[in-house]
């Protein structure tokens, strides 16, 4: 076997900077024009069987070649403008106009506003305390207030995705014989790039003579024609859909404080917290549809659903009881009735709280540092504790005898369902835990928080005079460090890392057995500066 990959970039920008000052107004401004284009080629060549061995050669072979090539070119171009301008250094105001095009959106004969496109934004700010210097104070060192607005636009598909893909079949060519089959995405005719508009107010703050710093932020942002790749029927003779999918909203607001605790002559402290809360809703989706599979399973998937946050789990439950919530049991074998009709909700998978917490601890030559992390508001699948059901290996399963399934009911005869006390599962060795327990996906949905210690470092600063004297070196460090060394997570947690998923992007939310376990990682660090 034997390949070759190239690549190719250009990149070129030409700029021009004009600087005026009109009476206390300072003036900047940048116009530019950019290009750049990526050009790449992959060729592989091989063979399933070698005459000679060892003699690793390409005509040293049995049977046909095998083989590929791919091409691509792609080509992104614009026209730019960012103005700046200060009052008396107190105000600021920034702004900024572009206009790009993109080859990967071009097709002779579309029309020029699905390739080419304009974004532009402003932000205004200005020092509080020095508009109103009577608010300074033993208390309040510095305040600044902001305010932005920003259209930004995105071609985030790759080259040659407008048109469907026939790429060359497996083992083929064979001889003279050629195969061609039909790729699994089918673009919509109409894609276009991706919009965001996003509005954002906020302000900094230094208190009590600069000890402390609070940074806050509050956000709202639009998504218009948003790109995505979604699952269709196979019936229609491709696996997947790429389209824009109408429009979204996200909001939020941020929190970043920090704080100078301890300043002593050989004992220093610094603490730092943040917090942040994200959350979404799809307002709008693809004309007539309402929801859209993502990716996962046929028992457990993420979708895009109208009104609803994104990504967002569906799996498989049970038959429950609208009047008192009671699963529901057959009367006659004890096992629980499975809901066939259609997935039931579980929960958006994208965590909406964020909450980090660090610090710096220096005493003498020795510096210790760490941060945790926190994230939660969201719901995972975990397939591995399906498999681990069908294996026996989960401990969910030593229940081996015959038991009564708690909080559930069965139909009286009437239609009522009554709560079980008498009928137990017909057989607790086998059947109960593989044909029924692991059919029902949302017995592995727990929610997805954790609070991780995402680091922590010990280090040593070598005495100058000490290092000095080697003659060679003007400073050393050594240090010990330690990466997600402990994982806190839910009870109802048995399997994995909650934010290991099996894929990125909107599937996140799903994880199976094919990820490599979570790592912790111990290490040693010897620092020498010449």
């Amino acid at each position: 076997y034997d390949a070759s990959t190239s690549e190719n970039v250009i990149n070129n920008e030409l700029q021009a900077m004009f600087e005026k000052q009109i009476g206390v107004i300072d003036n900047k401004l940048l116009v530019g024009q950019s290009l750049y284009q990526r050009k790449t080629k992959f060729i592989e060549i091989g063979s399933g069987s070698v005459v000679v061995p060892e003699v690793y050669n390409v005509a040293n072979r049995q049977g046909e070649l095998t083989g590929s090539e791919s091409n691509s070119i792609r080509r992104k171009w614009g026209y730019y403008a960012d103005y700046t301008g200060s009052w008396k250094d107190m105000i600021y105001l920034n702004a900024s106009f572009r206009y790009d095009g993109t080859s990967v959106f071009y097709k002779e004969g579309r029309d020029v506003s699905l390739y080419q496109f304009p974004y532009y934004g402003a932000t205004l700010s200005g020092i509080i305390t020095d508009l109103f210097p009577t608010l300074k104070s033993n208390v309040l060192s510095f305040a600044k207030l902001r305010v932005g607005y920003n259209k930004n636009g995105s071609d985030n598909i790759g080259p040659y995705n407008l048109d469907p893909i026939y790429p060359v079949g497996t083992n083929y060519p064979y001889g003279s014989n050629v195969g061609y089959t039909v790729g699994g995405t089918l673009p919509d005719g109409k894609l276009r790039p991706e919009m965001v508009s996003t509005f954002e107010v906020g302000g900094e703050f230094q208190l009590f003579k600069n000890r402390i710093s609070l940074d806050l932020t509050s956000y709202w942002s639009t998504t218009t024609d948003g790109l995505l790749t979604v699952r269709i029927p196979n019936t229609t003779g491709f696996q997947n859909l790429l389209l824009n999918i109408g429009k979204s909203k996200n909001w939020g607001y941020e929190a970043d404080l920090k704080a100078q605790l301890v300043r002593g002559r050989k004992f220093e402290a610094d603490l730092n917290i943040r917090y942040s809360y994200n959350d979404n809703k799809v307002v709008e989706l693809y004309s007539g549809v309402d929801q859209f599979a993502y990716g996962g399973y046929s028992y457990a998937s993420t979708y895009v659903v109208k009104d609803q946050r994104y990504p967002f789990l569906k799996t498989t439950d049970y038959v429950r009881d609208a009047t008192t919530g009671l699963r529901v049991v057959n009367k006659t074998t004890g096992y629980p009735v499975l809901a066939t009709s259609s997935l039931v909700d579980m929960g958006g998978t994208l965590p909406r709280h964020m909450i980090g917490l660090g610090s710096k601890l220096s005493y003498g030559n020795f510096n210790l540092t760490f941060n945790f992390e926190y994230r939660g508001g969201n719901k995972i699948f975990n397939q591995i504790g399906r498999d681990m059901t069908f294996t026996g290996s989960g401990k969910w399963t030593d229940q081996r005898t015959p038991f009564i399934m708690t909080n559930s009911g069965y139909d009286d005869g009437t239609g009522k369902i009554v709560p079980n006390t008498t009928v137990y599962v017909a057989e607790a060795e086998y059947s109960y835990w593989v044909d029924y327990y692991r059919q029902v996906a949302s017995n592995f949905v727990t929610p997805g928080w954790f609070i991780k210690l995402r680091d922590i470092n010990l280090s040593y600063n070598f005495p100058s005079n000490l290092v000095g004297k080697t003659k060679i070196f003007s400073a050393a460090n050594l240090g010990l460090y330690g990466r997600n060394l402990f994982t806190i997570v839910d009870k109802n947690n048995f399997y994995t890392d909650p934010e290991f998923s099996y894929t990125t992007g909107n599937g996140i939310g799903i994880n199976n057995s094919l990820q490599t376990p979570p790592v912790r990682q111990f290490g040693v660090n010897l620092n020498l500066t010449f």
